[in-house]
């Protein structure tokens, strides 16, 4: 991209020395792609469209049964990590956004040292398995999100997402961060 290509892909193969789960695996595939003058947002839409033509393809339409789902690719929900708290919160007494937003509510909510590593460690223990259909979770906590560009009006937040479907994250992707002062910070 610095090169003067405005966007570039690489399909490749990946090996991470992290352990093995039904939701990770160490050796993958990946699509890695960049694109110049654009944010998170533009890459949001441009996965959305890439999931749905790419089930099409595969299958004649944007359903495709995985598991006893069918998972619709046709459209992408779309929810801040917290609006995804306070949306699949299980069972009565659920939080407001109020109280997401409030690190003292979060901070005895989880064993983690720091509002945004609780935020994230809640999503992960009571959303992240109920995503079945895909959806976007957006607006990631800076402790949690290392190279990526804050948010300009709330910087303990970045500019990442991450899409899930069957449960399981299949996309991760964030505006690059580009403040020399901040990387080395």
């Amino acid at each position: 991209v610095v090169g003067g290509l405005d966007r570039v892909y690489e399909i490749n193969r990946n090996f991470r020395n992290e352990g093995l789960s039904t939701h990770h695996n160490p050796e993958f595939t990946m699509l890695e792609f960049y694109q110049a003058y654009t944010d998170y947002r533009g890459l949001i839409d441009f996965s959305e469209e890439l999931l749905r033509q790419t089930a099409i393809d595969a299958t004649g339409s944007a359903v495709a049964e995985f598991e006893g789902h069918q998972i619709d690719f046709g459209s992408l929900a779309r929810y801040s990590m917290r609006e995804a708290v306070v949306r699949h919160w299980e069972g009565e007494g659920g939080p407001t956004m109020e109280e997401v937003a409030n690190p003292e509510w979060l901070l005895a909510h989880s064993h983690r040292t720091t509002a945004g590593e609780a935020l994230t460690d809640i999503f992960e223990r009571h959303v992240e398995a109920k995503l079945i259909q895909p959806t976007v979770i957006y607006d990631y906590p800076v402790e949690t999100s290392p190279l990526s560009k804050n948010k300009p009006d709330d910087p303990a937040f970045v500019e990442r997402f991450e899409i899930y479907a069957a449960g399981m994250e299949i996309g991760n992707a964030y505006t690059e961060l580009n403040d020399p002062q901040e990387q080395r910070r």
